[in-house]
């Protein structure tokens, strides 16, 4: 959600790496049983714990972010317009189903149970309903919190992110589900887009896709969950600035989603020609390929001894409880 400035040196380092990073996951795969994708999360993870990057090329690698957007929006080419539109409506239900519960559980499990500051449980909501670091930060500019809780909210988010990419493709399999049934499964219960479509890839290609289509679903939502977080910390003895609430929600609004929507209503009214929609889907790859070797580099274990034990255990418990609901849920809708 944040725009992005870059050096040319700055931008040179960042794509080499994470090129680099890329081609050695590909390359992996023939010895490794593991999909690409995964892959180069691990090599990222390795090269930010193991080498000592310089600033510049820090910088550099938050390329990474436009990457993953650039890769969503291509990988629009891939989906059929009338499947999208049959599994639409019980896609929104659940996932406005599962938001109101994701929001419901932390609230009551951080204020009530633990005792954690209102707005650090503001923070710590948006991110597990909506769609982690991002809706941390569009909520962070709405109501004001402390900077420590808006790092322990995100430090609790990334761990849980990293933890999910690992578990929940062993027990999609464990569980026997079909590729889009997990799919739906992770988007609406797991908590970045980047971590949801890695997981989603890990199984299988198309759960990869109904994973990213049921996230980017839930993350169409955080221009609503922040504008109401903004109403709720609001001094009514003030002038509320509406117009203003408004203008703020829709520069938080994912733009990407409806270049994703997009490419998926031009493939299927213009039909280009199969050769084109082969590439395009594999630029897709290749850009999913480097944005996940720059998620990886963002995993950091510092982040466990930065966020403390109570977070966590909300985290845990939350993460429980909405993926159990979800998968009960899907069990009645497919």
């Amino acid at each position: 959600m944040h725009s992005l400035s870059y050096s040319i040196p700055e931008l040179v380092r960042g794509l080499a790496l994470l090129t680099a990073s890329a081609l050695v996951a590909k390359l992996l795969t023939v010895v490794v049983p593991l999909p690409a994708l995964l892959v180069a999360v691990f090599i990222g993870i390795l090269l930010t714990n193991l080498v000592a990057l310089d600033q510049q090329t820090q910088t550099g690698l938050q390329i990474y972010k436009p990457c993953l957007k650039a890769g969503i929006v291509l990988m629009g080419v891939q989906f059929t317009l009338s499947d999208v539109v049959a599994a639409g409506p019980r896609i929104v239900l659940l996932v406005l189903l599962v938001i109101l519960l994701s929001l419901g559980v932390v609230e009551l499990l951080s204020a009530r149970g633990f005792g954690l500051p209102s707005k650090f449980t503001s923070l710590l909501a948006a991110g597990i309903a909506i769609c982690g670091t991002s809706a941390i930060a569009a909520v962070a500019g709405s109501i004001d919190p402390k900077e420590d809780h808006i790092a322990y909210a995100i430090a609790t988010v990334l761990i849980f992110d990293t933890v999910a990419i690992l578990v929940f493709p062993p027990l999609g399999r464990f569980l026997n589900l079909a590729p889009n049934v997990f799919g739906v499964w992770v988007g609406l219960s797991m908590f970045s887009t980047g971590p949801v479509a890695a997981a989603g890839f890990a199984y299988a290609d198309s759960a990869g896709q109904w994973a990213t289509l049921t996230k980017l679903t839930r993350n169409m939502f955080i221009g609503i969950v922040t504008t109401a977080y903004a109403f709720r910390y609001i001094d009514f003895g003030d002038d509320i600035d509406i117009p203003s609430l408004l203008s703020d929600a829709w520069k938080q609004f994912p733009k990407f989603v409806l270049g994703f929507l997009g490419m998926i209503l031009l493939t299927n009214v213009v039909q280009p020609p199969a050769p084109l929609i082969d590439v395009l889907a594999r630029a897709s790859e290749w850009l999913f390929l480097l944005a996940f070797a720059g998620f990886g580099i963002q995993i950091h274990p510092h982040n466990l001894r930065q966020t403390g034990f109570v977070p966590l255990i909300v985290g845990l418990i939350s993460l429980l409880l909405i993926s159990i609901a979800s998968l009960l849920l899907l069990n009645t809708a497919f």
